[in-house]
């Protein structure tokens, strides 16, 4: 797969201290191409043909419902309706043809109805982009020294992008360098993950009444930042 360096983002995102740097730019990946499928180019031919086969997930279609510019959006969706129903005619004649012997032939249906709940046009489009910035990350670690620096000392990547951060450095990284990588990542994550634990402890002193200490602020957070850690963000 050819990969495209996209170095700006990147360091935005390194520069912005999240929980995971990867999570920030599937966010911002995200909210561009709300605006993108809201805008004129919805109406291009080729958007237009993909989004009447595939359409949205569930959690896409309702992010674009709660954007701004519904013109374009009311069309693709008229469109995607009359593909569905007659998707749905096909399913009903596969049905009825099956007689008494549905089972195999509704579980086929059920299977392919089920496939656009989670996945769609928009959700590739981010993956694509999240690749990009995995393979940015890993090639910025090889040639710039400033970077590899930023990276150990940063909070690492949440366990949703950690194995593509491996994968990709498996496929990326030389391998009279690989140990060197995979270290540094590791480190990286027990680093983060100890903090998170000693935050969550903090975060429980305000609810105990036998002790005096009180939550500081640093661990306010700790239970937002331990679920950004163990799923993500919550894109998916």
């Amino acid at each position: 797969m050819k990969y495209e360096l996209q170095t700006i983002p990147v360091w935005k995102a390194f520069e912005a201290d999240a929980e995971c740097a990867l999570c920030f730019l599937e966010q911002e990946s995200e909210q561009r191409n709300v605006t993108f499928f809201l805008g004129n180019s919805i109406m291009t031919p080729e958007i237009r043909v993909k989004l009447n086969e595939r359409g949205f997930c569930r959690r896409h279609f309702h992010l674009l419902l709660a954007g701004e510019g519904k013109l374009g959006y009311s069309l693709a969706l008229s469109t995607h309706l009359e593909t569905i129903g007659k998707r749905l005619e096909k399913m009903e004649r596969r049905i009825a043809r099956a007689g008494r012997s549905t089972g195999k032939v509704v579980d086929s249906v059920v299977d392919e109805l089920r496939s656009h709940e989670s996945d769609c046009l928009m959700c590739e489009r981010i993956r694509f982009n999240v690749l990009n910035f995995t393979y940015t990350v890993a090639k910025l670690f090889l040639d710039q020294t400033e970077f590899a620096d930023a990276l150990r000392a940063s909070k690492g990547f949440c366990l949703s992008h950690l194995p593509g951060v491996l994968e990709m450095g498996a496929e990326v990284i030389p391998a009279k360098r690989q140990s060197e990588w995979n270290a540094m990542i590791f480190e990286i994550e027990s680093r983060s993950i100890g903090q998170i634990r000693r935050h969550l402890e903090e975060f429980t002193w305000q609810f105990d009444y036998q002790t005096d200490k009180k939550t500081p602020p640093h661990a306010r957070d700790a239970v937002q930042r331990a679920v950004e850690r163990l799923a993500g963000y919550g894109s998916r």
